[in-house]
């Protein structure tokens, strides 16, 4: 590898560590597959389907009583 490729992996860690953070689900099959198809369907990555539907509960006061 030489080192101007070396270099961005190194930025590129750097930024993502700093810039970001991980959240790690563990679902039930059918709504992994339930998700995983909609998903698919709307061309959107899971994560960011997590993210604007958790953001959306927040911003309307959707509160979960289960």
């Amino acid at each position: 590898m030489d080192n101007i490729n070396k270099k961005k992996i190194e930025y590129n860690a750097a930024y993502k560590t700093k810039n970001y953070k991980q959240l790690a689900i563990t679902v039930k099959p059918a709504d992994y597959e339930t998700i995983d198809d909609y998903c698919k369907k709307s061309n959107i990555s899971k994560a960011k389907f997590i993210v604007k539907c958790c953001k959306y509960c927040i911003n309307n006061g959707i509160k979960f009583d289960d």
